[in-house]
């Protein structure tokens, strides 16, 4: 269904999935791991998705996004992430970022997220070293 309510079995509907409350995967590399759920009744043929870190100049980076079949998820190549003066890393997800497929719901596709300095992963991160 779409945010009116509606069922469109015609479009896919792709959406950037939360983990946790903050949208901060990580990898062993900590690097940052965003998934993509299709959840319409059509197959998603392939797009691109976007992250922006807010902190940084040339802070996007684009994603190849593969065809997702209905109801089904799949994780991107994870991107790096980039030096931060504060060390935390604010980031805005989008998905079908170009507007190359026909979607039932676009409002859905944009989320922010952030992930927070920590012993596990101690950014600020050098892209360099990675």
């Amino acid at each position: 269904m779409n945010q009116e309510g509606n069922r469109n079995d015609k479009f896919p509907d792709l959406i950037p999935l939360r983990f946790m409350s903050n949208y901060c995967n990580i990898d062993t590399r900590c690097r940052l791991i965003i998934t993509v759920k299709n959840q319409g009744f059509a197959v998603a043929p392939p797009s691109t998705s976007r992250v922006e870190f807010n902190q940084v100049e040339d802070g996007i980076v684009d994603i190849p996004t593969p065809s997702i079949p209905p109801l089904k998820q799949v994780d991107l190549e994870p991107v790096a992430i980039p030096v931060t003066n504060t060390g935390n890393a604010l980031f805005t997800i989008t998905v079908n970022a170009k507007k190359e497929i026909v979607e039932s719901d676009y409002k859905n596709n944009s989320v922010n997220g952030i992930c927070i300095k920590s012993p596990q992963c101690p950014y600020p991160l050098n892209t360099k070293d990675l």
